[in-house]
């Protein structure tokens, strides 16, 4: 009798794991579609020729909840490395609704040569090159653009050194519409 029990014990429990493996095999088999990231991403390909904390700037970013916030992200380029690729990342589902901004570093007057820039939110991404870098971007009194090398130098006005590039509105709204 015990060995007859232990058989149908042994039968039920294989049955089981048989249908359970069964089951784990269809859900991984099945197809599921990933949303779109609604994280926005800029990637900035640059030189210059002085260390300094480069910034990702975006103000009056509205929120669900009625609010809004500013947002600063900061990455440091040391004397060794003039030559960078810098990258900032927005939280997922926080987009710049009234304007982006890069700033190159009030510490000293410098030059900037961008190679490219690649902004990208859901399925919208932006290549821009240094040729291209006036269409898509506005520089504020404090940088000359020179279209020729592609180079943006800062300067100082009244004793302020505030130099930043401006996305463009009309890209700013795609960028909105997108996501």
């Amino acid at each position: 009798m015990k060995k007859l029990i232990t058989l149908l014990v042994l039968i039920t429990l294989s049955c089981n794991s048989d249908s359970k493996e069964k089951q784990v095999k269809e859900i991984a088999s099945q197809k599921t579609e990933i949303p779109a990231s609604t994280r926005l991403v800029v990637e900035i390909d640059f030189e210059t020729n002085a260390p300094e904390d480069i910034k990702f700037i975006s103000n009056d970013i509205f929120l669900n909840n009625g609010q809004s916030m500013d947002l600063y992200i900061t990455q440091k380029v040391t004397p060794s490395e003039l030559a960078k690729k810098v990258k900032f990342e927005l939280p997922e589902n926080v987009i710049p609704d009234f304007n982006i901004a890069i700033h190159l570093g009030k510490k000293h007057e410098k030059e900037v040569k961008i190679n490219s820039i690649s902004i990208s939110a859901g399925s919208l991404t932006y290549q821009i090159d240094s040729k291209n870098l006036i269409t898509y971007f506005r520089p504020n009194r404090f940088v000359n653009y020179d279209q020729e090398s592609g180079t943006l130098k800062t300067k100082t006005i009244d004793g302020k050194h505030n130099p930043m590039i401006f996305l463009r509105k009309s890209f700013v709204e795609k960028i909105e519409l997108k996501n």
